[in-house]
C-alpha cells in the first residue's frame, strides 16, 4: 500500500492553503456563535463548520473541507477585507469529489474520526468491524477510540473503502499496542 493511495493533498499542497486557514481562523476569532446580528464572524448556519475548521489544524482538514472553507471565505468576503485579507487572492482548491471519505485523528487526541456522506452499507461495514460511535462534536462523524488501537485493521478497512488519511493517522495506527485484540494474522478481532 503506497502512501499516495491515501492522500489527494500532500503536505506541500496543504501548505499553500495556510492563507485560507488564516481567513477561517480570523472569522472564528470574532464570531460570537451567531448570538447577535453584528456582522462579525459566521452566521448561524455556518457557525458549527467554521469553528470546527478553525479548531482543526490544517494538516487534519478532510479533503472536502478545503472547498467548503474557500466558499465560506468568499461568502464572508466583506468581513475578511475589513480584516486585511483579500478573499480573491485565496487559492481555490482543486476538485475533491471522490475524496469525500476521510479518516483523521480526532482533535481531542482520544481517537479517530471518520467523515463521509451518508452510506448505509459503509456504516454497516464499519460497525460490523469496529466499535464505532456516531458523534456530533461539532460535525457529524463516526468515532473510534485510540485504546485499544484499531491498528492495521483500520488502515486496511480505510484503504478498501477509499478513505483519505489525515496527518499522523498512519503513524498512530501502526504503533504496536500490547494485547490489542489482534488474532494471529494481525487483524483486529470483531467484537460481537
Amino acid at each position: 500500500m503506497e502512501e499516495t493511495t491515501f492522500h489527494l493533498f500532500s503536505e506541500e499542497d496543504r501548505a499553500q492553503y495556510a492563507p485560507l486557514k488564516a481567513a477561517i481562523d480570523q472569522l472564528a476569532a470574532v464570531c460570537d456563535g451567531a448570538r447577535r446580528r453584528d456582522g462579525a464572524g459566521f452566521s448561524g448556519v455556518d457557525t458549527r463548520l467554521g469553528h470546527w475548521l478553525a479548531r482543526l489544524p490544517l494538516a487534519a482538514w478532510p479533503e472536502a473541507a478545503f472547498e467548503r472553507a474557500w466558499k465560506l471565505a468568499q461568502k464572508y468576503a466583506r468581513q475578511l477585507k475589513r480584516a486585511g485579507i483579500d478573499p480573491a487572492s485565496l487559492p481555490r482548491p482543486r476538485d475533491t469529489r471522490g475524496g469525500m471519505r476521510h479518516l483523521a485523528i480526532h482533535p481531542s487526541g482520544e481517537g479517530f474520526m471518520l467523515l463521509f456522506p451518508y452510506d448505509a452499507a459503509l456504516i454497516a461495514s464499519l460497525r460490523q468491524r469496529f466499535p464505532a460511535r456516531f458523534r456530533h462534536d461539532p460535525v457529524k462523524h463516526f468515532f473510534l477510540p485510540r485504546d485499544p488501537n484499531p491498528g492495521l485493521a483500520l488502515l486496511q478497512w480505510a484503504h478498501t473503502h477509499e478513505f483519505t488519511l489525515g496527518s499522523g493517522v498512519r503513524f498512530a495506527l501502526e504503533q504496536e499496542q500490547p494485547d490489542n485484540g489482534k488474532d494471529e494474522r494481525g487483524s483486529a478481532c470483531a467484537k460481537r
